[in-house]
């Protein structure tokens, strides 16, 4: 029954947000004149409304759990305010209202503010900008630092000078401390530097570092330090994207009791091609994405040498899956270290503003407990999107494991996963022009 009335109560919710969707598009929108003109002020809300359902898969924890079907709706509201009242200066104010209704001991509700910040430049420059307070950080695919779209976000209080030295040339000095309530309660700092070369619109070469000591489970001391690269190119309807990565450090073994070397590595590779068959848009994707691992972690000895993306929002698994980090996973009291990622997607436009693409991943751990298999499984996800205006979108998603040897080791059953969720993700905003 509380099911039930969960479902009802999202489906409503979806309901009226594709209505107000629909009106406000009609009156809000800019005119074609003024879409490029700089903005005095800007007030609006964005977000999502999400319905979830599982079964043999506990949602809130991300581990797999047989005979476990969950059902819970999550939403998040961010009301923000733009004003610039120069044209070197800019000012940002979004506050944010996440919650959970529904799941397994899972009714949360919170509203905070998640960015709040200023943006100040050189008038009539770009050679150097700086953006001073609680701010979002997202750099290349999102595979070592995103913004956490999906969920509640990542931001940190923090200040980022950008370095515009030549038109191609783009150089991010970052650095600040996690903001707890929407990291997970980590706590610690990020700081960085993050330098990108685009000498075309269709080649990108990136270079990057980080300090990090946001860690989970972080004892005083530990810290790691992330050294990447990230080339991306398009040659006609081919793109080609490598990102390699080392993590060095500390990191203390809770099991041994001593602090250890990171020692740990990982990356993508991702080729993407787009075309026209029978009047249709089409793309599709091959992928492989590695993370490193270890016997001792499997073991649950040390994790020194895990390859580890806390705040990743990659190409390597869906946006709700069952393998969601490339240093492994749990099933049961097992542990599989390292994961290797296997992709192959499939998109095509199609008429109604209309698009579905599917998602095939396969998993393989790098190192099992003695005698278990290493084979994760075959995920596969479906989904449909209708995009009626730009400031609204309807997706439809459902993703199943056809689970590997790992799961029967580990829990006895090999039972598959079912996913599904049904979101409404939205930009209602009015703007002056200039």
């Amino acid at each position: 029954m509380r099911r039930l009335k969960t479902i009802s109560l999202s489906v409503a919710m979806l309901l009226i947000v594709v209505a107000a969707g629909s009106a406000w598009g009609e009156d809000a929108q800019p005119s074609a004149e003024g879409k490029n003109l700089p903005v005095a002020y800007q007030l609006g809300v964005n977000g999502y409304l999400r319905q979830e359902l599982s079964r043999n898969f506990a949602i809130g924890d991300a581990v797999y759990a047989p005979g476990h079907d969950e059902g819970r709706f999550v939403y998040r509201l961010q009301p923000y305010a733009v004003w610039n009242p120069a044209d070197s200066v800019g000012i940002r104010i979004e506050g944010q209202g996440y919650g959970i209704r529904g799941g397994y001991h899972q009714d949360d509700s919170r509203f905070a503010l998640y960015q709040g910040y200023a943006d100040l430049s050189l008038p009539g420059s770009e050679l150097l900008s700086l953006r001073a307070g609680r701010q979002e950080f997202n750099y290349g695919s999102g595979f070592i630092l995103s913004n956490d779209p999906f969920n509640d976000g990542l931001t940190f209080d923090s200040l980022r000078l950008r370095v515009k030295p030549a038109k191609e040339v783009t150089i991010d000095l970052l650095g600040g401390r996690y903001v707890r309530r929407f990291a997970d309660d980590r706590k610690g700092v990020l700081a960085g530097v993050y330098a990108g070369y685009a000498p075309n619109d269709d080649s990108n070469v990136e270079l990057y570092s980080f300090y990090d000591t946001g860690l989970e489970g972080r004892v005083n001391g530990d810290r790691l330090y992330v050294w990447g690269a990230r080339m991306t190119s398009k040659l006609g309807p081919v793109a080609v994207e490598v990102e390699p990565v080392y993590e060095s450090g500390r990191l203390t073994s809770q099991a041994l009791g001593t602090t250890d070397d990171i020692r740990a590595y990982g990356g993508h590779v991702d080729l993407g091609m787009e075309g026209q068959w029978r009047g249709l848009k089409n793309k599709i994707s091959l992928g492989y994405a590695l993370g490193s691992g270890s016997q001792e972690a499997a073991d649950g000895i040390r994790f020194n040498k895990e390859f580890k993306t806390p705040n990743s929002n990659a190409s390597f698994s869906e946006l709700l899956s069952v393998v969601g980090d490339l240093s492994g996973l749990d099933a049961g009291s097992s542990h599989a270290s390292g994961i290797e990622s296997y992709t192959l997607s499939f998109g095509t436009d199609l008429p109604a503003n209309l698009n579905l693409t599917f998602c095939n991943h396969y998993f393989r751990a790098q190192d099992v407990p003695s005698g278990f298999s290493k084979d994760i499984g075959i995920e596969t996800t479906s989904y449909l999107t209708w995009t009626p205006m730009d400031n609204l979108s309807l997706m439809l998603a459902y993703t199943h494991l056809f689970s590997g040897g790992f799961f029967r080791d580990a829990t006895g059953t090999d039972r598959g996963v079912d996913i599904a969720f049904l979101q409404a993700q939205f930009d209602l905003s009015y703007k002056k022009t200039k």
